[in-house]
């Protein structure tokens, strides 16, 4: 009889979703997220930040390559630090990506996060789709403005309903990406610019 084998080509894809870029500046609780994929499955994603401290990511969601973590980043000082990813399969291979990321939190902290009423995660959604969102505790000033954005890519605007709560909506238009999970950001900024994030 033939044998059969799966041999894998090569190490596991990893790729900064949330922050995107190296010199992206983040705040407050941030959802670090990532994509990563292999041709067999990937096992765990690590983030290790300055060479010290490390943290595990958790997948979001059965069968999705996203990966993602709520980060404090009121824990670490103004500035620049390198953010240090591995990715490692079931096969045993690791790849690594590594950015360097400026924590700003301005002298002022708030862990209030974004919270998306609607849709739930996980659910399936097409055609227009509207976005729900609201802070999960006060913010330390009134919301000023509120944006979106999908799969690591630019912020678009969203509309605040309440400035109090930072209640608002967007109406995403999901024929404008391809089938399949995607994982939404929502940044919120109050007039004292802070910044929370769901």
């Amino acid at each position: 009889a033939l044998g059969y084998y799966l041999m894998q080509l090569g190490a596991p894809y990893i790729q900064f979703v949330f922050p995107a870029n190296d010199n992206d500046t983040i705040s407050g609780s941030y959802p670090v997220t990532m994509y990563s994929s292999s041709s067999t499955t990937v096992s765990s994603v690590t983030l290790t930040i300055d060479g010290t401290n490390s943290y595990g990511l958790n997948q979001v969601g059965p069968n999705t390559k996203f990966w993602t973590l709520p980060l404090d980043t009121t824990g670490y000082v103004n500035g620049s630090h390198e953010f240090k990813v591995v990715a490692v399969d079931t096969g045993g291979l690791s790849n690594t990506s590594i950015k360097t990321i400026t924590v700003d939190n301005g002298g002022a902290s708030s862990l209030a996060d974004v919270v998306i009423a609607g849709p739930t995660p996980g659910a399936v959604v097409s055609g227009s789709t509207t976005i729900q969102f609201a802070l999960n505790a006060a913010p330390l000033s009134s919301i000023a403005t509120a944006s979106l954005a999908i799969d690591g890519g630019s912020y678009v605007a969203a509309t605040v309903t309440d400035t109090s709560t930072g209640a608002g909506t967007y109406n995403w238009n999901t024929g404008t990406v391809k089938n399949g999970y995607h994982v939404i950001l929502i940044r919120e900024m109050d007039i004292s610019a802070n910044k929370y994030y769901s």
